[in-house]
Formats: structure tokens, sequence, C-alpha cells
């Protein structure tokens, strides 16, 4: 797995982009074979950035998205709030104010369907 997200360094940002899609898959598949093992020995992964999820949830079939909401909502899957490794020294303070636009989106976003009474 080829966990850091630095486009540019490590490959063009089409190539990184299909190696988090990879990523992503390979620790859903280790998470949900890890499922029924003790809580301290399944399968937990961070995702260093927004960015490759956002990517990654809009070319996903409905049952891959919703198998990435449940990893987050279980604890397995790990979410940073950052939308992309930012050189923030760059960056002035309106731009800094939505490096986690994404973010704080993600839960209304992925919020469960509301039950009829």
């Amino acid at each position: 797995m080829l966990f850091h997200n630095d486009i540019g360094y490590t490959d063009v940002q089409p190539e990184i982009e299909k190696k988090q899609w990879r990523n992503l898959d390979e620790a859903l598949q280790l998470i949900k074979q890890t499922r029924d093992y003790p809580w301290e020995s399944r399968f937990k992964w961070n995702l260093e950035v927004m960015w490759p999820l956002e990517n990654y949830l809009a070319q996903a079939t409905e049952e891959k998205r919703q198998e990435v909401v449940q990893a987050v909502r279980d604890g397995s899957l790990g979410l940073n709030g950052l939308y992309a490794n930012v050189l923030t020294g760059l960056a002035n303070a309106p731009e800094m104010s939505h490096f986690t636009d994404y973010a704080g989106a993600f839960p209304r976003n992925t919020a469960r369907p509301s039950r009829r009474r």
C-alpha cells in the first residue's frame, strides 16, 4: 500500500488518485476480513487527507459508498480534516478557512435517511 498522498513527488495526480483508490479498496477488504476479530486486532486505516475520499466516492458504486460510510461509523476507517496536504505558508487566511470544508460537509452528506413514523 502507498499511504502517503504527495502529488508531484511520488507521482502525478491521476496516478496518485488511482493508487489511493486501490489503497481504499484494499483497506475495505482488510476491514471486512478482520471484522470478527477482537476490536484491538481488527484492521484500521486512516486516510491522510480527504481529497482521495471525495474522488473515490464520486466514482464508486452505491454499495462501495455505503461500505466506506459504515467503516467510518464503525471506527475502522479514520478521516483527517484537511482536504489535501497544503503548504500553509503559501496560503492566506481566507484560503485556509476552506481547508476543512469537505470534512465538515461529509457527515451531512452521508447521514442516514430519517425513518418515517
